[in-house]
């Protein structure tokens, strides 16, 4: 690392950033390509940014950190592009903050560690409820410090893109940060135990060569590479070459080695070395890490002196001894380890002689079977290391829960008492720690000595303070293990040496092995032993007898002492010699059998008192309430004496109080707490209750309160309780307050113009409800500036609620309407859910009350843009549920009622049995069979299925065989002739079913005016407006940008153009008759059918007028054409054997049909085939009317 690097690096950065602040930032890319390109250390390159932090932090915990990399790059790219906003000239608009809940912040930025701290280094430094902000007193962000800032972000970017790639130069330099974030987020004691190598991780390794690609690293399972407390380096895990140092001495000296030199190879120093080699200034940089040796399995500090292959551990010298001195563990065969050449320091404490002399650790850990692997020697105790030489050779640990740094021997923090592996802070309420301790218990384990039950996260027992994978302790001597392969003992000896022993805490001789008492339930530390009475022994049985024990291969230096514990036998065998043992125990139990005695007293008093708790806990007593009813009464039924007899107490306990209170009455709750608090001794609780009242009346006088009336009444009122009482006695000075809040009079505002500034600001605060006292100003300032504006102060206040942007709050409060395009208060506008316009209140409310009165119920739609397109039936419900919210509010109750109505109608219209009268056009439902209906409005009959008015001759004829009748009697239908065919065979809407008497001549285009639906009135299909939201079903279609229908062959929009006289010859060959003479009486040369015209101002129902030719039965020809289409669709005749060869191509391309001719194939063949496919394929229109 030179100056000249330094300098260059200045140089660059110094440029960057004024690109960034002139706006060519685009450009800057090579220039931070060559600034990540520069061997420095992080903490060089980045001076504004903490990168070493986020990258650690956003590693730890992660068993795969490389692939984190990516989601933090990702991230700092959204925070790079904040910094850019931030410079550039034109700002956005809402710069000024920064949404937690935004969407792309919140799948981004927010899941990293340090993105929030690179925001507050923009200078988002204020706290919103939903985000980040620049303080208001703060006009435009400090650009030289915004550039720096995006200028590192950037480079942080680009450094772990390439590291996700792998074609980062110089990969090293971030090594130490990605492994020592996996450190602190697995944990030291994890990671110790496989020797500091980290096995789901490779490190970086920058060798010649490599072109700084990252390498693995082999394992090495005898010395690792770790941090190093006495250099100021970070050092990698594992070895840092593929190839280990083939000696394991000093380099230099020869001597034990302690460091191990990266940037030298991996060469191996001692401490005196490393101190002279890397003292010259070209190594002074080098990054060095001490060599840790394997320690003991157990207590985590010792070197290892022997594997045992029995119990799969690795122990020192001490734990060894310790270890298998338990006679189920002294047989097992150990195989010694070879100790580094450094011996033991003389005269150094041993590990258990250190931990004796003072405040030992809480736990020795234990690794499990799958941690440590075989070993293969035994080493004698006498060559162990040292506790000292250990600790030299191991650095202090960091407790991840809490920062408290501990000694290397310790396994429980000294700070949190949290074990050294665990990864999560202590909880810091209580509702943490009862939820810490409910989720233990679900994880208790029992102790295999005591059989205590501990929580989960304990790691020493509570009872017998032993290791949780400790085994239980060794019988003493007076019940030796036999030895092995000896013959068991039968069950009778078994229950002959079952232990007697005392309860530490309530005496009681429990006969169940173990230390938990069956009266109290609780553990004994060091029981008592005790035999039960003598009882006699089976002659059966064979005497317990001594055995020999077997010698542990490691002598223990002191074995701790054991209860001793006796059989329950009482007396010996006749025939039977006393042994020693059994001459004891009858020696115990003669004088213990008054305690035994006194003791099943004791557990029959204690079951009864606990079965009047259960029973007065059933009933809503305390067990308070019970000692005292029980030590007052003497009753055995409290539950009886506390329901009739203690409120009699209570009262006397009262009345004995008032007098020596001077008249100042207890509340019953005092008198309730007193005698529980008593134990039923009612003199005592009389003096407490005394006392305790004097005391409260002296707290709530030390508050400024001196009306004694005023204090006993208070405390009586609230039951004793100081706090209720003082809340009772400032209710009388907070009365005028109260009256103003709840006051039915209206405030009036406050006066802005007053002189006292701070008055009319606090008064903003208290009466609006202000966020702080810059939001109060920000109202006032706004209100002295409006001029002639037409906001109110209500409308100011609510748009300063909702930011403190001024510019913002400015355009809220002066929002254009859509309508007449004034200016409004955002808060004054109403808008629809359907799109963005904003409309006034006034322009609003006039547009829906002249649609409801005068137009449809679909054309109340926005006034602006006409949205929705309500022809969707799901949007038109959807629209309607919260238009009727809104039109409640604004429309006058006549109006809101016909709104109601006709909605009421559009849904009954889909209903298949609604009818509309066709005299009075009223509709209701019809649950009839009748075909004749009386309409409940008008009280007139018509017909239900063709909807003509009732005749007597109708009755019992179908409407076809009706029609047929009149037009052969009717004197008026005959005078109408075909005119009044085609009026009663008019245009009816598909969707609401209402009769048009209309014809179907002139444009076929017909919209419902009942509920605007667009149809042919030829064949009934739906048009399909331009680009709308009910696109055209028919696929590859081509006309979807035009209005336009799919109309069947059969239908007259495409008949129409045909010739009169080829519409009679398709009737011809069909044997169906047609008129060609008009109706006698008819009036001559003008057509006389209703069609609909369209005027300038709307549309009107007039007749046609125009001329008749000859042979047309007195009808104009599109009429006459409409008629004989009508017989046409009435007897479902196909056009198509009339078409010739150019009409029937264009019909198969109009229905895509194939068409395409066989080569060499005629006309007189190709256009039968064709014909015939099309009329196969292509059936006549569905929805076309059949009415004959």
């Amino acid at each position: 690392m030179t100056s000249s690097q330094r300098a260059r690096l200045a140089q660059l950065r110094q440029e960057a950033v004024l690109s960034l602040i002139s706006g060519s930032a685009p450009d800057i890319r090579p220039t931070v390509e060559e600034m990540v390109a520069m061997p420095l250390p992080l903490s060089e390159k980045y001076q504004e940014i903490d990168a070493e932090s986020i990258v650690r932090e956003n590693t730890a915990n992660k068993p795969q950190p490389m692939d984190v990399l990516p989601a933090v790059s990702t991230a700092l790219n959204i925070l790079e592009k904040y910094g850019r906003n931030l410079v550039n000239p034109s700002k956005p608009k809402y710069w000024r903050t920064v949404k937690f809940n935004n969407p792309v912040f919140k799948t981004t930025v927010d899941p990293i560690q340090g993105g929030r701290s690179v925001l507050l280094l923009y200078g988002y430094s204020e706290q919103q409820k939903d985000g980040l902000s620049f303080p208001d007193a703060v006009q435009s962000p400090e650009a030289d410090k915004v550039a720096g800032v995006t200028l590192e972000v950037m480079m942080l970017r680009v450094e772990l893109e390439m590291l996700s790639k792998n074609t980062h130069p110089h990969p090293e330099v971030f090594s130490h940060v990605i492994l020592a974030g996996v450190q602190q987020g697995a944990g030291e004691g994890s990671r110790e135990d496989f020797g500091g190598l980290i096995s789901d991780c490779v490190p970086f390794v920058g060798e010649k060569g490599g072109a700084g690609i990252p390498q693995p690293v082999t394992p090495n399972p005898v010395a690792t590479v770790s941090a190093s407390p006495s250099l100021s380096v970070t050092t990698l895990t594992g070895p840092v070459r593929a190839a280990a140092p083939t000696s394991q001495d000093c380099s230099v000296c020869g001597d034990p080695p302690s460091l191990s030199c990266t940037p030298c190879d991996g060469k191996l120093f001692c401490e005196t070395c490393d101190q002279v080699f890397h003292g010259h200034p070209a190594r002074a940089n080098h990054k060095r890490g001490a060599i840790k040796q394997e320690t003991c399995t157990m207590c985590g500090i010792s070197a290892v002196s022997a594997h045992c292959p029995s119990c799969v551990q690795s122990l020192c010298s001490e734990c060894d001894g310790r270890f298998h001195m338990h006679p189920g563990r002294a047989w097992h065969k150990r195989t010694p380890v070879a100790l580094p050449r450094n011996p033991r320091i003389p005269g150094s404490p041993s590990l258990f002689s250190l931990l004796s002399s003072s405040s030992p650790p809480k736990v020795l850990r234990l690794r499990s079977l799958e941690e440590v692997g075989t070993p293969s020697s035994l080493l004698p105790p006498s060559q162990s290391p040292s506790l000292s030489q250990s600790l030299s050779q191991r650095s202090h640990w960091q407790c991840v829960a809490c920062p408290t740094l501990n000694e290397a021997r310790a396994v429980l923090c000294v700070g949190c008492e949290r074990p050294r592996a665990c990864k999560t802070a202590p909880p810091s309420t209580p509702e943490d720690k009862l939820q810490q301790i409910s989720g233990s218990l679900a994880q208790q384990w029992s102790c295999q000595a005591c059989t205590m039950l501990n929580l989960g996260c304990s790691v020493l027992c509570q009872a017998c303070e032993r290791p949780r994978l400790a085994a239980r302790p060794s019988l003493p001597a007076i019940f030796p293990l036999p030895a092995p392969g000896l013959t068991p003992t039968t069950s009778s000896e078994k229950t002959a040496t079952q232990p007697n022993w005392i309860c530490s805490h309530c005496t009681f001789l429990n006969t169940n092995p173990g230390r938990i008492c069956d009266m109290c339930d609780r553990t004994s530390q060091h029981p008592d032993p005790s035999p039960a009475p003598p009882q006699p022994r089976p002659q059966g049985d064979v005497p317990v007898q001594a055995t020999q024990q077997p010698r542990p291969l490691l002598e223990p230096k002191e074995t701790p002492p054991q209860p001793l514990l006796l059989p329950p036998s009482k007396a010996t065998p006749p025939g039977k010699k006393d042994t020693p043992l059994a001459a004891q125990a009858a020696s115990l139990s003669s004088q213990d059998e008054a305690d035994w005695s006194r003791q099943e007293e004791m557990r029959e008093e204690g079951l009864k008192l606990v079965k009047m708790i259960r029973e007065a806990e059933s009933s809503g007593f305390s067990p308070e309430q019970v000692f005292a009813a029980v030590h007052y009464s003497g009753t055995t039924e409290p539950c009886d004496w506390l329901r009739s007899e203690l409120p009699l107490v209570l009262d006397a306990l009262t009345e004995l109080a008032t007098s020596d209170l001077q008249g100042a009455r207890l509340s019953r709750q005092e008198a309730v707490t007193a005698w529980e608090g008593a134990g039923g001794d009612l003199e005592r609780a009389v003096k407490d209750a005394v006392r305790q009242r004097r005391a409260k009346m002296r707290s709530l006088r030390s508050l400024g309160f001196h009306d004694d009336a005023e204090l006993v009444s208070a405390l009586q009122v609230s039951g004793g309780d100081v706090g209720k009482a003082i809340v009772e006695l400032q209710r009388h000075l907070l009365a005028p307050f109260h009256q103003r809040v709840w006051s039915e009079e209206e405030e009036d505002e406050p006066e802005l113009t007053d002189p006292d500034r701070q008055k009319v600001l606090r008064r903003l605060l208290a009466v609006y409800e202000l966020a702080s006292w810059g939001r109060a100003e920000l109202v006032l300032s706004l209100m002295l500036e409006q001029g002639g504006a037409t906001y109110c102060l209500e409308d100011v206040v609510q748009a300063v609620r909702e930011s403190a942007d001024r510019d913002f709050i400015k355009r809220m409060l002066s929002t254009e309407c859509a309508v007449c395009y004034a200016e409004f208060p955002q808060n004054r506008l109403r808008s629809l859910t359907s799109c963005q316009c904003t409309v006034c209140s006034d322009c609003f409310q006039q547009h829906f009350t002249i649609a409801v009165k005068e137009k449809h119920i679909r054309d109340m739609v926005c006034p602006s843009c006409s949205a929705p397109d309500i022809s969707d039936e799901a949007e038109l419900n959807s629209y309607f549920s919260t238009l009727d919210i809104q039109l409640r509010e604004c429309l006058d109750d006549e109006v809101y009622q016909l709104f109601h109505k006709k909605l009421t109608e559009i849904v009954l219209m889909k209903d298949p049995k609604f009818l509309w009268c066709s005299h009075c056009s009223y509709g209701f439902i019809y649950e009839g069979d009748q075909l004749k209906v009386t309409c409940v409005q008008c009280r007139k009959s018509f017909c239900c299925k063709c909807k003509k008015p009732w005749e007597d001759q109708h009755q019992g004829l179908s409407c076809e065989d009706f029609q047929s009748w009149k037009r052969e009697n009717d004197p008026q239908y005959q005078r109408e002739g075909l005119a009044g065919y085609l009026k009663d065979n008019g245009i009816k809407c598909p969707e609401c079913r209402y009769m048009y008497s209309l014809s179907k001549g002139g444009c076929m285009h017909f919209k419902c005016s009942q509920c605007h639906h667009e149809f042919c009135s030829g064949c009934n299909n739906r048009f399909h407006p331009a680009n709308s939201k009910t696109p055209c079903q028919v696929p590859d279609c081509t006309l979807k940008a035009t209005i336009h229908a799919h109309h069947p062959r059969d239908c007259l929009f495409y008949m129409r153009d045909w010739d009169v006289e080829k519409l009679r010859e398709l009737l011809q060959k069909n044997l169906v008759a047609f008129n060609t003479d008009p109706p006698p009486g008819s009036q001559a040369g003008s057509c006389r059918v209703m069609m609909q015209k369209e005027t300038a101002d709307r549309l009107v129902d007039e007749p046609c007028e125009k001329e008749t030719p000859a042979g047309h039965a007195g009808l104009c020809g599109s009429h006459y054409k409409e008629y004989l289409v009508s017989l046409i669709n009435g007897h479902s005749l196909d056009p198509a054997p009339l078409y010739d060869l150019k009409d029937l191509e264009t019909a198969c391309r109009r229905y895509q049909v194939e068409y395409a001719r066989i080569q060499g194939e005629t006309d007189e063949t190709y256009q039968p085939r064709i014909l015939k496919k099309l009329m196969d394929s292509v059936p006549l229109g569905d929805k076309v009317p059949r009415k004959i």
